[in-house]
């Protein structure tokens, strides 16, 4: 890969009051240009231009010096935030010293702007925009006929970008994937391209909206063009083999542990402890541990907060009637559930599971402590474990030592050097681990799956005669 570049432009107050621009444009661009700088653009190959500085002139002479600059290799980021006109099929961009009475004559076409990209020698080149005004067609005629462009769009032509004076909601999901800091936003490669961002757009950016005090407001973020549009590579990682995106999405850190009934902050002395487990009981309990359940949530949540900077309207917490909680946000899933104990109704049963990682440096985080003693791998389809048994028993001064149930739906397994215990399951692989810890527990998965490999694939075919 060649060089990273990038040309931003924002304009969010232009010098004549016969025009409007785009408020939190200059936040927005702002936050782009931090986040480019974290995913290798470096300083010398960014053009950021905002306001009082992106006069006509300017943008013209920098974007000349910016085309004159781009190899064969080079990946291309360019954004404009701004609002635009579109008169007689041709758009154009407000400069900050755009004219009321001369709009054509002092602002920036968008067709020679698109036919620039277009002829840079470069695979791909991205488009961010917020530009209210410009039509949709024109870029649509101009991006999907040139397998080379692809743009995300704040919203559509007939909709303002919802940008409060710290920045838009659209621009801070895609400064956090391109900044690495959204998991859901990458994909299956690990990479972050525009078609990821939008995926990762469509799932949240309505809830965001909804939660933003603006549920009314209009705006349909969406992309154009053909080209999957990278942006940032996926994460290095040292040592060890790397899961898959998919493949992380099914690994979850499990806990169970039990606790008195007496000790829930809800409860009284005048209630009485159920004679046995049965529904009624189970109703009361889920009634009497709502309160813990939450203050267990949120404390997760301020965790979160602390530890990856998750801004507190990125985390959906969600309280059920049923003795459930969970916490959703971009990097992971986190769930409990309260239940008397079967074996004594004076007590109760806390699950927790910790899962649907969006990195692998996460899953291993320790940041839980010893709170999660078992680490569980889905498994992509069922695998007959007797068959698997024979494969490590028949296998010539194997060290693994093997212990299979008596039903043959599991079987045991110890490596040597690793200080835990594997179990395989038709359906699942689960660690437990001495240590009672993430980073332990999970360094013995990645010991197993490079021991064996993805014991899930189908089998090979045999070649045909």
């Amino acid at each position: 890969m060649g060089t990273c570049r990038s040309f931003l432009v924002a304009v969010e107050r232009p010098l004549h009051a016969g025009l409007s621009g785009v408020p939190g444009a200059a936040a927005d661009a702002a936050r782009l240009d931090a986040a480019l700088d974290t995913a290798g653009y470096a300083k010398e190959h960014r053009v950021f231009i905002v306001d009082t500085y992106a006069t006509l002139a300017a943008v013209e002479s920098h974007w000349k010096k910016f085309r004159r600059s781009i190899r064969a290799g080079d990946r291309v980021v360019v954004g404009w935030l701004g609002r635009g006109h579109a008169g007689k099929g041709r758009g154009r961009f407000h400069c900050w010293d755009t004219l009321p009475d001369d709009r054509a004559g002092t602002s920036f076409a968008v067709r020679d702007w698109l036919a620039d990209l277009h002829s840079m020698p470069v695979e791909e080149a991205v488009l961010l925009l917020a530009a209210p005004g410009i039509d949709a067609d024109e870029l649509t005629d101009g991006i999907d006929t040139r397998a080379n462009l692809v743009a995300l769009i704040a919203g559509r032509v007939d909709e303002e970008p919802l940008m409060p004076t710290e920045g838009g909601l659209w621009g801070d999901l895609i400064a956090e994937a391109i900044a690495g800091r959204n998991r859901a936003a990458r994909d299956e490669s690990g990479h972050v391209s525009a078609r990821s961002i939008q995926k990762a757009l469509d799932t949240t950016f309505p809830e965001r909206l909804r939660r933003s005090g603006s549920p009314y407001h209009r705006q349909t973020p969406h992309l154009i063009g053909h080209a999957k549009g990278i942006l940032r590579d996926p994460p290095r990682s040292e040592g060890g083999p790397i899961l898959d995106a998919g493949q992380l999405r099914r690994v979850a850190l499990r806990s169970e542990t039990t606790t008195a009934l007496r000790d829930l902050a809800d409860y009284r002395k005048t209630h009485v402890i159920p004679a046995k487990a049965g529904a009624a009981s189970r109703r009361f309990v889920q009634r009497l541990a709502a309160s813990d359940i939450r203050k267990d949530v949120e404390r997760v949540a301020l965790l979160c907060r602390e530890s990856f900077g998750h801004a507190r309207r990125h985390l959906a917490i969600a309280i059920g009637t049923d003795g459930t909680g969970s916490l959703r946000s971009p990097d992971f899933e986190y769930a409990v559930t309260v239940e008397l104990d079967p074996g004594d109704s004076s007590r109760l049963c806390w699950r927790r599971e910790f899962g649907r990682f969006g990195e692998l440096e996460l899953a291993r985080t320790d940041l839980f402590g010893p709170e999660f003693d078992q680490l569980a791998f889905e498994l992509a389809r069922p695998i007959d474990v007797a068959s698997f048994v024979d494969r490590l028993t028949g296998a010539p001064n194997s060290d693994v030592r093997v212990v299979e149930s008596s039903d043959g739906e599991s079987c045991e397994l110890t490596l040597p050097g690793i200080a835990g215990t594997i179990e395989v399951r038709r359906q699942e692989v689960v660690v437990r681990g001495r240590t009672q810890r993430a980073t332990g527990l999970f360094d013995c998965l990645l010991a197993f799956l490079t021991r064996f490999g993805p014991i899930d694939e189908p089998p090979a075919l045999p070649p045909k005669r």
